[in-house]
């Protein structure tokens, strides 16, 4: 489930584990469009013979200013490194 209010986003999900909840949490950080991932609730439960995850993670779109200012960033960058 996702859900946006403004810039904020709210993702509420279930997940084989807690290490897929954190892998998420990666790609979210180096998202080119989210930022700020924050796990408010994780619970681990059976269901069946394994273990699922509920979570609910918080983050936040990134605005059109911070994407320009991090491309900016990744240019210069590879301009240093030439």
């Amino acid at each position: 489930k996702f859900k946006q209010k403004n810039k904020n986003l709210t993702m509420t999900g279930i997940a084989e584990s807690n290490a897929r909840v954190s892998d998420y949490m990666r790609k979210i950080d180096s998202s080119e469009w989210l930022k700020a991932p924050r796990l408010n609730v994780i619970k681990t439960t059976p269901s069946g013979r394994r273990r699922i995850a509920n979570f609910t993670l918080r983050g936040k779109q990134k605005t059109r200013k911070q994407i320009a200012a991090e491309a900016e960033a990744v240019a210069v960058k590879g301009e240093v490194k030439k």
